[in-house]
């Protein structure tokens, strides 16, 4: 009898250890749930507020990588080299938007070649085709294609002062050679609709 009363006895100690052992799994479990959530809403608060390389401009994201911002509009990728903050000092008149250039062909006259690079990687899924021309009569270095400001043309030039003006389909971009990059940029955001 003494046997037995030992054997229940331990067997209801085991029931109440394998308890504890139970509550204390579930509370440690449960713990890590919540601080793992808890932990994912402060690190995303986090990356929204204090990522300098992320930027909100006139309710577009822009994420800057290797030296580039990246931004979208429309389902549509677009990057500029300047931050669009940076690119509120240059006055630009009325332009024609992005979309006046969708399925046309885009002739360009540029006097630096990685200005070329950048038309191209902005707009090349938006007109039919870019390419290099002249404009009526003006001097060009090279056998293109003769157009007029009936057709989309963009024309960069190196000017002592910044402007971006259009005259019918041309689009006439003037800086010093320093800040052509920048007034291009700009002329690319106000196509878009950002600025």
């Amino acid at each position: 009898m003494i046997y037995l009363m030992r054997r229940i006895g331990s067997k209801a100690e085991d029931e109440r250890r394998e308890k504890i052992k139970r509550r204390i799994i579930g509370i440690s479990l449960l713990s890590i749930m919540v601080l793992s959530v808890f932990g994912i809403m402060i690190d995303s608060i986090g990356i929204n507020t204090s990522n300098p390389d992320q930027i909100i401009y006139k309710g577009t994201t822009f994420l800057k990588q290797q030296e580039r911002w990246f931004f979208s509009k429309d389902q549509v990728s677009f990057s500029i080299i300047n931050s669009p903050e940076n690119l509120t000092d240059i006055p630009i008149e009325n332009m024609n938007l992005l979309a006046y250039y969708s399925g046309s062909p885009l002739y360009i006259n540029l006097i630096n070649s990685s200005l070329e690079s950048e038309i191209y990687y902005n707009l090349q899924t938006i007109a039919s085709r870019i390419q290099y021309g002249c404009l009526n009569s003006t001097k060009c270095n090279g056998d293109f294609p003769i157009k007029t400001c009936e057709d989309n043309f963009i024309i960069l030039e190196e000017s002592n002062e910044t402007s971006i003006t259009q005259e019918k389909s041309c689009v006439f971009i003037k800086a010093p050679q320093q800040d052509l990059q920048k007034a291009l940029d700009s002329f690319f955001l106000k196509i878009i609709g950002i600025n």
